[in-house]
């Protein structure tokens, strides 16, 4: 089957985070037999309009996958950026349709075109599939859709996009029903398939430390409640020399959290990882004993799955993607905020660390979340959608 990706945000490099997810689940598709064309649409700057030409394509092959890079010549100045906005989605559209009537120009022609989030690849989709009468598929992940602050404009988007295509997948019961609960209607194309992970990467590793070590890996901004995390490792483990805490990733909250960890007692036992470049992941995670990230808002959060995969017991928030993920034996949740259950979660993990099997918490992964599993549960919609190649609401 020819299946055309077209991510929202795709990652430079393959150190790259930002969008890594989508090069991955990419590259289990293939591993299923798919054709994979990648596309992706970058406008240039007004400043560039008069040289070179409108637009061009850049091709090249990653992992046995076509990835198109189409740069585009913005024609209004981003002094309105509402209007700059509005006016790239529609060239955006327009190059799309173009792109996918070249691929059947050249005997490549969709069978399905898998947009990732209604913003804005899932929109900019909506044309060039029913004119050429491809049915979509959308994965939605933004986080943003389920911030206290309702956007009534993305939304409207949002049903749009929805309504037009032919499946519409979720990566999370708890991101499903919240953003359904503000669309106020339900649909029959609407389904849940979790985000996959690497399983041939992370793996069982033996521990290289003699301290129980706890870490944090993700983005140092607000809503990650890293600073919960420090206080709560202070209270449980102010007094164990033996317990040691990790904080991995970069970002705005950096300096205030390095402040706030040099005002505990537990002081010498917080260490700030910085960045971490993707390849040096596995080993990073699959070396600790406990891994913690308590954020709100979280669509899913892939590296609990990470975790689980290196057979490392997890602790998440309350009413948030990762309530999927955690069950009876492979971690716990809290409420967001709450200090001293989480602490109490860390402390029980610390205490009770011999009832955390590593092999059966990492064998549930394999079996949920494994790039196998999971490409071919969105194989099956696939198959689907290209049978019934019904659009509409």
């Amino acid at each position: 089957m020819n299946v055309v990706i077209c991510p929202s945000w795709y990652p430079q490099n393959k150190d790259d985070m930002a969008g890594s997810f989508f090069r991955d689940q990419a590259i289990a598709l293939k591993n299923q037999g798919h054709r994979i064309f990648i596309f992706l649409v970058e406008l240039q700057s007004f400043k560039q309009l008069l040289t070179g030409p409108f637009w061009k394509v850049e091709h090249h092959v990653d992992e046995q996958m076509d990835v198109y890079k189409c740069k585009v010549r913005a024609v209004m100045p981003p002094l309105y950026p509402r209007l700059f906005d509005w006016h790239g989605l529609a060239i955006k559209k327009l190059v799309f349709h173009a792109f996918l009537r070249r691929l059947q120009k050249e005997g490549k022609a969709a069978d399905v075109i898998h947009a990732h989030s209604s913003f804005y690849a899932g929109y900019l989709a909506i044309f060039a599939s029913k004119r050429n009468n491809i049915p979509l598929v959308v994965t939605e992940h933004w986080s943003v859709l389920i911030t206290e602050s309702y956007n009534r404009r993305l939304y409207k988007t949002l049903e749009d996009t929805l309504c037009n295509s032919a499946s519409f997948i979720f990566v999370s019961n708890s991101f499903k029903n919240a953003v359904m609960h503000n669309l106020q209607f339900t649909s029959g194309k609407v389904t849940v398939i979790p985000n996959m992970v690497d399983t041939h990467t992370f793996t069982l590793r033996k521990k290289q430390n003699n301290k129980f070590s706890i870490l944090v890996l993700c983005g140092l901004h607000k809503g990650k409640g890293v600073h919960y995390v420090i206080d709560a490792f202070e209270l449980s483990f102010k007094n164990s020399p033996q317990v040691e805490l990790l904080i991995g990733g970069d970002g705005v909250e950096r300096n205030t959290l390095m402040q706030q960890a040099k005002e505990k007692s537990s002081r010498d036992r917080i260490f700030f990882l910085g960045a971490v470049q993707r390849s040096k992941v596995p080993e990073l995670i699959g070396s600790q004993h406990l891994f913690v990230m308590t954020s709100q808002p979280e669509t899913f959060g892939i590296v609990y799955i990470e975790a689980l995969a290196c057979g490392i017991p997890i602790i998440g928030t309350q009413g948030q993607g990762v309530e999927d993920i955690v069950n009876s034996f492979n971690g716990l949740l809290v409420e967001y905020g709450n200090v001293q259950e989480l602490s109490r979660a860390m402390m029980h993990i610390y205490e009770h660390y011999s009832a955390y099997d590593p092999e059966l918490i990492r064998e549930d992964a394999i079996k949920r979340f494994s790039q196998e599993s999971v490409s071919q549960r969105i194989t099956e919609v696939y198959q689907k959608v290209c049978h019934t190649n019904s659009s509409r609401c």
